[in-house]
């Protein structure tokens, strides 16, 4: 009875060290990304480690991206293609923005597990998502798991590979006003410029002028002046 039983628990630990261990990961791609302050920005929610070939496709997942709301806003999303096109019928998709700070989103395939195999990676986007940077700062994007299933509806064990996201102060751009006074000052001092300028020239040829007056003066009053 006790060597059934320790062979009936050796079976059992054989059969599960034989199942395929799938390592699947949920991440974020760029992992970590610098953006200024009131640019949008994107960032593509991607699996990996799957197995197609082998069995172990992507059917469905529900997951929660988190943020810090002062830092950025959440703009909008685009569903990837590789668990079926909703517009034919393949899949069923939605999202969920109404609380502050995160956004959930969700999609399951309706496609079959051949077609699942057949059109899946080991690796792709399962979604694109857009922010906008609203002040400076730092927040990480925190992934949460709420379900994750294969192509057969099984549920799967995933690890998570969160990203972070820096705002930096965005410099800023001189407007036509500014643009304008500086030239307005270089227009006026070039002005100012001329005007020396031709003062300068008037008040030579003045000087020339009284030169020239002077000099047959001086030498009428010497002829004048000579006993002889």
């Amino acid at each position: 009875m006790r060597l059934r039983r320790l062979s009936s628990a050796f079976l059992v630990l054989w059969l599960v060290a034989a199942a395929p261990v799938w390592a699947v990961t949920i991440g974020l791609d760029p992992a970590a990304t610098s953006v200024p302050s009131g640019t949008v920005f994107g960032v593509n929610l991607v699996v990996g480690g799957l197995s197609p070939a082998g069995g172990s496709a992507l059917g469905g997942f529900d997951l929660d991206v988190g943020f810090d709301p002062v830092v950025v806003k959440f703009k909008s999303l685009s569903f990837g293609s590789l668990l079926g096109t909703e517009g034919l019928g393949e899949a069923v998709t939605g999202f969920d923005d109404s609380t502050p700070g995160s956004v959930n989103l969700f999609e399951v395939s309706l496609l079959t597990d051949e077609e699942l195999e057949a059109l899946q990676a080991p690796g792709f986007t399962l979604a694109s998502l857009l922010f906008t940077a609203l002040a400076p700062g730092g927040t990480a994007l925190d992934i949460t798991i709420n379900a994750l299933s294969d192509q057969s509806g099984n549920s799967l064990d995933g690890s998570l590979q969160p990203g972070s996201v820096e705002v930096t102060r965005r410099f800023a751009v001189p407007g036509p006003w500014p643009v304008a006074l500086l030239a307005l000052g270089m227009v006026a001092t070039w002005g100012f410029r001329k005007r020396i300028d031709v003062q300068q020239r008037s008040h030579q040829q003045a000087s020339k002028k009284a030169l020239r007056w002077r000099s047959p003066a001086k030498s009428s009053n010497r002829k004048a002046g000579s006993p002889l």
